[in-house]
């Protein structure tokens, strides 16, 4: 079992992410605790704020299911398709303009 110490890719050391709690009890803001430690202020407010950082694993979580992401797009749509029947093709035009693959 690796230590956070140990993973190249982890940017903060456990004593590092106490200090950030503290800092963020003080009163301080994320921005600047941020510049402190050279990472993102979202990096802080997810090490300070347990709230925050469920959020970020929920939303995780979401993503890793790729079947209930279609059915949201395709109420989506079908929304849209009310106020705009030509939304599918607008659509459809932008996202191989901007991925360049068919769909």
């Amino acid at each position: 079992m690796y230590t956070r110490e140990q993973k190249l890719n982890c940017k903060l050391s456990e004593n590092q992410i106490a200090e950030i709690k503290k800092l963020r009890e003080e009163g301080n803001t994320l921005r600047l605790i941020g510049q402190k430690y050279n990472v993102a202020h979202s990096t802080v407010r997810y090490w300070a704020n347990p709230e925050a950082r469920r959020n970020s694993l929920e939303r995780i979580r979401k993503k890793k299911n790729p079947e209930k992401a279609r059915k949201s797009y395709k109420k989506y749509i079908e929304r849209k398709k009310k106020i705009d029947p030509n939304v599918w093709e607008k659509d459809m035009k932008w996202r191989r303009a901007h991925n360049n693959k068919k769909l």
